[in-house]
């Protein structure tokens, strides 16, 4: 059993068979798992915090729940400074390799760039193209919530920071303050 660093907190391989392969995994410094196999957890992995994704290595699409939830967890371990995760399914060559080039993708790395990593810590990973299209709506989708919202909010801040001005305006000519002829608020 050996863990592929595609990043210094971001590694993935084959499933975890044996308690000398826990004590690898913790001797590299992996604190979190995200376990592929349609299997239930085995007691192996409750040594690490984990989550459980079943993924039948069938070449089928995800639903957005799959890769919400793994993003998420994803998030969530690399908040801890020494939090290192490790994307496990059973040979170590599709699945956690498509998960991991998911995961280095919503990290920000390009397509190039993110499949080159994932190849070049393990050279015969495959990362199949049912699974890197799905990940890729994914992250397409939530980028475009994501910018919905952002412009949604820089809107209402533009709304908010006219109110406030007609506000102060108002309060100044109250007051008995003068605007330059043609600068009056309208």
């Amino acid at each position: 059993m050996r863990a592929f660093f595609v990043t210094k907190r971001l590694a993935f391989g084959s499933e975890i068979t044996t308690w000398r392969s826990v004590e690898q995994l913790q001797a590299v410094g992996i604190t979190h798992v995200v376990n592929l196999l349609s299997n239930k957890h085995r007691k192996k992995i409750r040594e690490f915090k984990s989550v459980r994704l079943s993924f039948r290595d069938d070449m089928r699409p995800h639903s957005r729940w799959f890769y919400s939830h793994a993003l998420r967890f994803y998030k969530r371990a690399t908040r801890k400074p020494n939090a290192k995760v490790f994307v496990m399914c059973r040979l170590g060559i599709c699945r956690s390799a498509s998960m991991t080039y998911f995961l280095l993708r919503a990290s920000g790395y390009g397509y190039a760039q993110a499949e080159n990593i994932v190849l070049r810590a393990r050279p015969c990973a495959k990362i199949r193209r049912s699974y890197r299209e799905c990940g890729e709506q994914y992250l397409s989708r939530r980028n475009s919530d994501t910018n919905i919202q952002l412009f949604r909010t820089q809107e209402n801040r533009c709304q908010l920071s006219r109110q406030k001005n007609f506000v102060k305006l108002s309060i100044f000519l109250y007051l008995g303050g003068s605007v330059p002829n043609g600068t009056a608020h309208r």
